[in-house]
């Protein structure tokens, strides 16, 4: 048996290395770092004191996403970081995943071994249940949503690199936590490292089907745990399960409870107009649509379905009228776009440069088309006397005497 502040490092670097895995960047992994290695170490806290597993489960949780809060909300504040980094806050708290359990009940389930895999596979759901609903909780609480990573370009090569260490970084704190040996651990994570790079370039290189990969994934991990395990003297499933764990969906399961919690998984009509207006980029301006997740190509798209969305003109003209946009949710009431594309936007419009003071001919033409929407919305609080149609002619006439 571990001491606490042991498995609250290991917590901390297995979810760290997940959140680089799942898309994050390196300010979600290091909140992510700490706010996992407090959860776990206050779990193991309470454990040790003999409390419920269901009470050291959502007080787990929950620090773990009170930690990433506090330092995103600093991140933010004192170095003015985009909240789009809010998205990591899931994977703060994959140290709770039952992942022993979860998969050593699916395989009692395949041998009709049906006792024992009923009961692991429902210890595992109850647990997963209660982390997800606090997670909910908390989420609810701060205003976080789970949204997807912002896109990272890296080097191919290095991105393989970083892909092999994290992996085996991701299942020798998940080993640690199952109570293995470092021997142990550094063995299951020396195969993780191998079939869950294998899986990842399965789906990312060859575009083979997440489930299919994950499949291939495991299997390569058994069959190595089966080749070696004569000559390390471990039972295979000591070193198979944990090299696997990394391979549970478990930000997907979070989500799928936020989700179905917050009724948004029939529609959100806001990301729908964003996807939408995403794909008419791309036959807009004429992408070849035969190479998937080009990063070039999906940025163009995401530029144009925000302007097409939330025009910039639109934007000014707002402030122009005495609007102060100070956040994503003021965004989302006015353009009904997604609250992580209004995120990105509201962090671009405060990085903008200053008004140059007059309008571009489509800017003027943007404004008139939403003119008489903004009047009856948003009338005009510094001049009531305000009217475009005056300034535009104004700036006509300007034009001419130049």
């Amino acid at each position: 048996n571990y001491k606490a502040w042991n498995l609250g490092l290991a917590s901390a670097i297995a979810c760290c290395a997940f959140t680089f895995l799942l898309g994050g960047g390196i300010v979600e992994m290091i909140c992510a770092f700490f706010g996992a290695g407090v959860g776990n170490f206050i779990r193991k806290k309470m454990l040790e004191k003999h409390i419920t597993l269901f009470a050291n489960v959502s007080v787990g949780v929950a620090s773990a996403c009170c930690t990433y809060v506090l330092l995103i909300k600093l991140a933010e504040l004192l170095f003015n970081f985009s909240a789009i980094h809010q998205a990591g806050y899931i994977c703060s708290m994959l140290f709770v995943i039952p992942g022993f359990p979860l998969i050593t009940g699916g395989l009692d389930l395949a041998k009709l071994d049906l006792r024992s895999g009923i009961e692991r596979v429902t210890y595992a759901l109850l647990i997963i249940s209660v982390a997800t609903l606090t997670g909910w909780v908390s989420a609810l609480i701060f205003n976080f949503h789970p949204q997807d990573f912002e896109t990272y370009k890296l080097d191919p090569l290095l991105r393989a690199a970083l892909t092999l260490i994290t992996s085996f970084c991701g299942v020798y704190g998940f080993s640690l936590m199952f109570n293995s040996t470092r021997k142990m651990a550094a063995i299951a994570g020396m195969i993780g490292m191998i079939s869950n790079s294998l899986r990842l370039e399965l789906i990312d290189t060859a575009h083979i089907h997440v489930g299919l990969a994950a499949f291939i994934g495991a299997l390569t991990s058994g069959l190595l745990a089966s080749a070696i395990h004569r000559w390390i003297g471990y039972p295979r499933i000591t070193i198979t399960v944990p090299s696997i764990v990394i391979m549970v969906p478990g930000m997907f399961m979070y989500k799928g409870i936020y989700y179905i919690a917050y009724n948004d998984w029939i529609e959100n009509a806001g990301h729908n107009r964003f996807t939408l207006c995403h794909e008419l980029g791309h036959i807009i301006l004429n992408h070849d649509l035969s190479k998937v997740d080009d990063w070039a190509q999906e940025t163009e798209a995401n530029v144009f379905a925000t302007e097409l969305l939330m025009p910039e003109a639109i934007i000014q003209e707002l402030v122009n009228r005495g609007y102060s946009i100070v956040n994503e949710n003021m965004l989302e009431g006015i353009f009904n776009a997604s609250h992580t594309a209004c995120q990105i936007r509201i962090d671009e419009f405060r990085n903008m440069p200053e008004w140059h003071g007059r309008y571009t001919d489509h800017e003027t033409i943007v404004n008139v088309q939403f003119r008489s929407y903004l009047d009856s919305f948003f009338p005009n609080k510094k001049n009531k006397y305000y009217d475009i149609d005056y300034e535009i002619e104004e700036e006509r006439e300007r034009d001419e005497w130049r």
